[in-house]
């Protein structure tokens, strides 16, 4: 086999080194260019954990600075894994050493470091050991080589510094290369990444001949390194990847340019010892060649597949370090810089994208996580789930982990009360006829945006219309879009009257999740002091993210109510709400990644009850209580839900005539729907100790943080026929269910009642 040689090392220099300890990379300043920054090292865990063979002269850990440990990282050379590859056999253990000084010069660039010279290697807490392949004159055989690559690959190693190269003419130098092909087929079916040095001949890479006998898997796991100086012009020494490349196994092309990247080789400086052995131990030496770009690409791979062992499983480091490289010379890949200028802050950065994990295991981009979810009400804020997606796990295109925060994919609805937006809503006509057997006929109309549906911030877009009907023998029937049902169903529950009862705002709390669309309503009376009432209502077609998938609904409700004596009433209602893309009010699209499933039941119970004092006083209940089924959703990061339970409860009292004829006063206090207890099961991401995903489900339960309470007092008096003042004050405690969430509302108002 062709005999190989060193890349020539030139060195400028030799100086002592110092006794102090700290921190210090004042003279590894070719890291700094390359992005290995002491805050880029920090982030990819200084390297540790990665075990890495160079292949060289052998190192002598003690002229490193190696022992004792290098700040605490531990110990860099693993003396009893480094061994000698020469003369066709390879022996493990003994004193490891290096007649040479190039393989320490190579070995201290990757690792450990020099603390009192202010040398710093590029992943100086990664594992190193020495492969001696060749002799003290920087000469030696492919053979010895090639074993040395299987020996590293035996020991574990996942990452090759070759900082050495063939001779001879171009087609000498493709063959030599040829030949190693079964030793790097063998380290790459073992995911262990390779970086040559590219050569100190001036020459493109073979002399521009095309190299065979790799595998597919094998030339997308080697580097070529090329040198350039302090300003990353390219070093007049320095080979080219030229037009080139690889033919593998399977007759696939692969071009240099590819496999190339560059890294500062000119007037580096590192720890050697070039030098007669009356100077002793710990001598720094400067010198050029690509032999020291090499070893600036292994460190870097290093301390990528150290942060992310996904890179070492799938055997994609170094593909990650070349599609990151800061781009030189000609615009793109060339034949002079290749792929470009190691770049490990870009390296360090997500790739490709981010994506999470779906419960079906799919993956859902980042860039489609905007606006996902809108809660409020019942399931509050959704803080505990909030809390979690504030340090989600994401990947990359290389499966890489990433720490992102997606709590803001929950965002809540409009907190403003019903009182405020009073202000702004629309007028409503309306107008009543009486019958003379005692039978009515009502109608109102009202501008869009008179009532908010529970599902967006914007009301419906069609005019808004309600009426009804009584017989006059008890029978109620009404519809209409856009209002709200419950007036219409506390109408046909307890019977039409000119002054129907005042009911809390908690009246028919699950129904009231689907309103602003359609809906019909009849009660009518039963034997005896019974009634019995029906209502249908759904949310409006037209909602503003309808395109978008958000959630549609619908509410059923049955109620009975009995007059138990001349001043007392009591019912009991039954409600069934079915919610498409949503849950309990809250909504999300249905391709969000964030969403609670295509359809969510849910069924309640409430109970009402009216009791008069007298005929100008009387005092209503009302109390629900709802449980919402358990559910598993696919194509969203929440697998689904537990049994939801839910529960709301209103009181208020009313007055007529106290101060003069016709005036009246409320006084309600009211607690909104609001979830009681159960989970969402949130899929979890993380990783094995191979690097991995992981997936795994996460309970949050769904309770919010806070309890509102409303308190309302309105009184109403006269000024002439049909025109009344209206005096309304409103406290709020923790708004939407949100813990903190506090406001007061007055609001004074001139009335038309028609």
């Amino acid at each position: 086999m062709k005999p190989l040689v060193l890349r020539h090392l030139l060195f400028a220099s030799l100086f002592m080194a110092g006794t102090a300890s700290a921190y210090n990379d004042t003279i590894s300043t070719q890291n700094t260019l390359i992005g290995a920054t002491p805050a880029i090292q920090a982030s990819l865990n200084y390297g540790s954990g990665v075990l890495v063979g160079d292949l060289d002269t052998g190192t002598t850990p003690r002229w490193l600075g190696f022992q004792p440990q290098y700040n605490g990282f531990g110990q860099s050379i693993n003396t009893a894994l480094s061994g000698t590859c020469l003369n066709g056999i390879c022996t493990t253990g003994g004193t490891i050493s290096d007649g040479n000084g190039h393989g320490t010069f190579t070995s201290s660039l990757i690792t450990g470091g020099v603390p009192s010279a202010g040398l710093v290697g590029v992943a100086p807490a990664s594992t190193l050991f020495s492969v001696q392949v060749l002799s003290a004159s920087g000469s030696g055989y492919g053979s010895d080589l090639a074993n040395g690559i299987v020996y590293a690959t035996n020991k574990g190693a996942k990452v090759l510094n070759l900082s050495i190269g063939p001779n001879g003419t171009a087609s000498q130098q493709a063959l030599f290369y040829d030949s190693l092909a079964p030793a790097i087929n063998y380290a790459a079916s073992h995911n262990v990444t390779i970086v040559f040095a590219g050569g100190n001949a001036s020459q493109m890479l073979a002399g521009g001949f095309n190299i065979t006998g790799f595998s597919d898997k094998a030339i997308s796991q080697m580097i070529f390194a090329g040198s350039t100086n302090a300003n990353k012009l390219i070093s007049t020494f320095s080979n080219t990847p030229g037009a080139g490349g690889f033919v593998s196994t399977t007759g696939k092309f692969y071009s240099y340019q590819n496999l190339w990247v560059m890294a500062q080789g000119e007037n580096i400086t590192a720890a050697s010892n070039y030098s007669t052995p009356q100077y002793g131990y710990g001598y720094l030496a400067t010198g050029s060649g690509t032999s020291f770009a090499a070893p600036q690409a292994t460190g870097a791979i290093a301390l990528l597949e150290s942060r992310w062992p996904i890179l070492a499983t799938n055997g994609t480091a170094a593909q990650l370090l070349e599609v990151t490289t800061t781009d030189l010379g000609a615009k793109g890949v060339d034949a002079t810089y290749g792929e470009g200028f190691i770049n490990l802050t870009t390296a360090s950065n997500p790739v490709g994208g981010l994506f999470v994990k779906a419960a079906n295991g799919s993956n859902i981009a980042l860039t489609s996580l905007t606006g996902s979810m809108i809660t409020g009400g019942a399931l509050g804020s959704l803080a505990s789930v909030s809390k979690e997606l504030a340090n989600y796990t994401a990947f990359d295109s290389y499966t890489r982990n990433f720490t992102v925060n997606l709590s803001g994919l929950i965002t809540t609805k409009p907190t403003t009360s019903s009182l405020a937006q009073s202000v702004t809503a629309p007028q409503v006509t309306s107008a009543k006829t009486k019958f003379t057997d005692g039978g009515s006929f009502a109608f109102s109309s009202a501008e869009p945006d008179a009532y908010i549906t529970p599902y967006s911030s914007t009301a419906t877009q069609s005019r808004n219309w309600a009426m009804s009907f009584s017989d006059g023998h008890g029978s109620v029937a009404s519809s209409g879009y856009g209002f709200p049902v419950s007036a219409s169903f506390g109408e046909a529950l307890w019977g039409e009257s000119d002054d129907p009862h005042t009911m809390p705002e908690s009246f028919g709390a699950l129904a009231g999740l689907a309103e602003g669309g359609n809906y019909v309503a009849y009660g009518t009376q039963l034997a005896g002091k019974n009634r019995i009432a029906v209502a249908w209502n759904q949310t409006a077609k037209e909602d503003l993210y309808t395109g978008s998938g958000i959630a549609q609904s619908s509410a059923i409700s049955i109620g009975l109510s009995h007059e138990l004596t001349q001043n007392w009433k009591a019912g009991i209602t039954v409600s069934s709400l079915k919610e498409d893309n949503g849950l309990l009010g809250t909504a999300s699209g249905s391709n969000s990644a964030i969403n609670f499933g295509s359809q969510n039941d849910s069924r309640s119970i409430s109970f009402s009850s009216v009791y008069s004092f007298s005929s100008d006083t009387e005092i209503s209940f009302d109390a629900s209580i709802a449980k919402t089924a358990a559910a598993s959703y696919t194509g969203s990061i929440i697998a689904g839900t537990s049994d939801v339970y839910s529960r709301s409860f209103g009181v208020a009292l009313t007055d007529h005539n106290r101060f003069q004829e016709h005036d009246k006063a409320t006084l309600s206090l009211v607690a909104p729907l609001r979830v009681t207890s159960g989970s969402a099961s949130l899929i979890s991401g993380s990783v094995d100790a191979n690097g991995n995903p992981v997936l795994d489900t996460q309970k949050v339960g769904l309770a919010p943080n806070g309890r509102e309470m409303d308190l309302t007092a309105n009184y109403q008096i006269p000024v002439q026929d049909n025109l009344y003042w209206d005096f309304t004050v409103q406290g709020r405690r923790d708004v939407e269910n949100i813990e903190g969430l506090n406001d007061v509302t007055a609001l004074v108002k001139m009335k038309f009642d028609y």
